[in-house]
């Protein structure tokens, strides 16, 4: 969630509407090292919600604000 709001952050910053952006060929690339959010999720194993695999991987955070704001460049991570 983060990164989803840092990046509409960035987009208001610069000017660019998310109805200029959606489709368009802008490309996304984020550097990330580390998981802290989703080990401290890990720590209690009965809690751990369906989707956590896949909403804290950080092989993904790019394909996933290229999914949110529907953009269609590179997506690297």
């Amino acid at each position: 969630r983060q990164l989803l709001e840092t990046v509409y952050e960035a987009f208001e910053s610069a000017g660019a509407t998310l109805e200029e952006l959606r489709g368009s060929l802008t490309s996304v690339h984020v550097g990330v090292m580390t998981n802290d959010w989703a080990t401290i999720q890990l720590r209690d194993p009965e809690t751990i919600p369906q989707y956590t695999a896949t909403g804290t991987a950080n092989s993904i955070l790019a394909n996933r604000i290229s999914y949110m704001f529907n953009l269609k460049g590179p997506s690297v991570t």
